[in-house]
């Protein structure tokens, strides 16, 4: 008997093992995805993606503005650098993630446009289950490219948070 339900215990070890390095588990799968494209394939930069969890809401469904942005009106939370090479970058929201945010702006975009007439469009797309909820597509300058989502904060269906300024210091610096 002791046998079997070593070997029974064994089975579920490997299955248990096998399911978390697929992903099944962990905190890896995707919540959404934002995709950036360039019409100049050369392209490269970074863009800066903010994830939020474990978010409460207050009793009236909106969330304190200090959950999301510092006293000066910069976001915080936990920030990704996102590369941008060949022109294209794409990156996987986790799956706790609640709320997130797109910074206002590509930056450190090489090479430098200075040239209006050759500067790309480039296109920032968040999309859940394939479908497109939040898109930008805007024409690079000099070393950046703005992002006309940005800066906003969103639930991951989408939605702009319902912020509470709960600091009447964020009132005049961050939108909302």
């Amino acid at each position: 008997m002791k046998k079997y339900v070593l070997i029974i215990g064994l089975i579920l070890a490997v299955v248990s093992i096998s399911a978390v390095s697929a992903g099944l588990f962990g905190d890896d799968a995707s919540g959404g995805t934002l995709k950036i494209k360039s019409e100049d394939s050369s392209m490269s930069g970074t863009v800066e993606i903010y994830e939020y969890k474990n978010i409460n809401e207050n009793s009236n469904g909106s969330i304190n503005a200090t959950k999301f942005f510092d006293s000066n009106g910069y976001l915080k939370g936990n920030k990704h650098a996102v590369s941008i090479k060949n022109g294209e970058a794409e990156y996987n929201l986790k799956n706790d993630t609640k709320y997130f945010a797109v910074y206002y702006f590509i930056t450190d975009i090489n090479p430098d446009y200075e040239d209006d007439a050759k500067a790309p469009m480039v296109t920032v797309e968040y999309l859940l289950n394939g479908n497109s909820l939040l898109s930008s597509a805007e024409k690079a300058y000099f070393d950046q490219c703005d992002i006309s989502f940005g800066d906003t904060v969103y639930s991951v269906n989408g939605d702009p948070a319902d912020l509470n300024i709960d600091n009447p210091k964020l009132k005049d610096v961050i939108r909302y």
